[in-house]
């Protein structure tokens, strides 16, 4: 029984850091600025294909912080928020991306700062600038899928909207106004963000260790149950 104790106690301490760096499952209510869904402690530098700078050339997915959101619609708005910068940074290169979106959705995807101000916003673009992910829909290069890219200096909690392409975003706190995602919409938000904690890679052996440690405590409590 104290060594099946002792398994459980190691794995609790080892599965969040092999979880951390997976992607983020949207989860509601974050329909409103104030009540954004924090996406802190979810950034890493794992390749990705679909992680790009908007330029349709690189791929920053190793170089950039990133994390991934899967979101869906259900007639409100989805808001999500992250916290500027990481130690000892002062700036910071930000890229909002839309991808795999539904047939349905034609997104659009915004940015306020830590007092509000809308920092920007974007409906279409170029399908290459996110690097994949996103489909041509129109005039020889054109996305329903929403991309911005802009810098941050302003240490703070920075917030991310998305929404369909016909909501209007203004100042907090109001953000969105009309549009909001329904039932149906399906989309992935990118979120890279330079300077900002990522979650540690696990090594092999951590990797190895939670693979033993899982069986170890399987048949540490299947004795436990014959005792």
């Amino acid at each position: 029984m104290k060594h099946w104790l002792l398994s459980c106690i190691a794995l609790a301490l080892l599965v969040p850091l092999v979880a951390g760096a997976g992607p983020v499952l949207e989860t509601e209510p974050n329909n409103s600025l104030a009540g954004a869904q924090s996406v802190d402690g979810h950034f890493t530098l794992n390749f990705s294909p679909d992680i790009g700078n908007g330029t349709h050339v690189d791929n920053t997915s190793l170089t950039i912080p990133h994390v991934t959101v899967r979101g869906s619609g259900d007639g409100s708005f989805d808001y999500y928020s992250f916290t500027f910068p990481g130690p000892g940074s002062t700036f910071g290169f930000v890229v909002l991306d839309i991808d795999h979106s539904s047939s349905s959705f034609d997104s659009r995807v915004a940015l306020w700062g830590p007092t509000g101000d809308l920092l920007g916003h974007n409906d279409d673009y170029d399908h290459r600038g996110g690097a994949g992910g996103s489909l041509l829909h129109y005039s020889g290069v054109m996305s329903f899928d929403s991309l911005m890219a802009t810098y941050v200096t302003t240490p703070g909690i920075y917030v991310v909207g998305v929404a369909r392409s016909t909501a209007s975003p203004g100042p907090g706190p109001t953000g969105y106004v009309g549009g909001e995602p329904l039932i149906g919409d399906a989309y992935t938000l990118q979120i890279s963000v330079e300077n900002v904690p990522v979650v540690p890679e696990p090594s092999n052996w951590m990797l190895m260790a939670l693979g033993l440690g899982t069986l170890t405590s399987w048949r540490q409590l299947k004795r436990w149950r014959q005792d």
